[in-house]
């Protein structure tokens, strides 16, 4: 199979499902002040890795709280960290032709390898459960976390006082969530 082929079709067709999966990770990650960790490292599709065993994968993530963290694996968010694409609604129709081209690959890989089909028909099964309630509110998440980052955590309020930023966790109770479209 030719990655770059695969590269271009996964990347064109199924990104978004793959940057919205990874999406609670990354943000956890950055307000944990986990960066630049050896996990990151890991994921990052860019770097030469070694494999995490099940166990392994557990003990680098079982102190963060994020969703997805039972739903996907290493090998998932492997891939994850390679795919980037705007996180544009789609209807019902879309996901459900998507969900069935990559069922199809599962079963016969012709333009991906078996494996990524499987994770990417999770990645839409989360976008499905998750997308219209919390998209607005990670996506806000990561930008602030991400500019905290890079600014540093003490940032001058109105007042010129300096105050610690430090942010409480990303996962929230299900009694929180509120939905911020309309289901198609």
């Amino acid at each position: 199979m030719n990655d770059l082929r695969y590269s271009v079709y996964c990347c064109k067709r199924f990104a978004h499902y793959g940057y919205f999966a990874r999406l609670p990770l990354i943000t956890t990650l950055i307000i944990a002040g986990d960066f630049k960790s050896e996990l990151w490292d890991e994921l990052d599709p860019t770097l030469p890795r070694w494999w995490l065993d099940s166990r392994r994968w557990e003990d680098a993530v079982k102190d963060l709280d994020f969703e997805g963290h039972e739903f996907f694996t290493y090998d998932d968010y492997h891939l994850f960290f390679g795919l980037t694409a705007p996180c544009l609604p789609v209807t019902e129709a879309q996901l459900e032709a998507d969900r069935h081209e990559l069922a199809t690959e599962a079963k016969n890989p012709r333009r991906i390898v078996k494996s990524h089909a499987e994770s990417l028909l999770k990645a839409i099964e989360f976008w499905k459960l998750w997308y219209s309630e919390k998209y607005d509110e990670w996506k806000r998440r990561f930008n602030e976390a991400f500019h905290r980052m890079w600014k540093g955590d003490e940032q001058e309020d109105s007042d010129g006082r300096r105050d610690s930023c430090e942010d409480e966790g990303f996962h929230e109770d299900a009694d929180d969530y509120s939905s911020h479209y309309s289901s198609d």
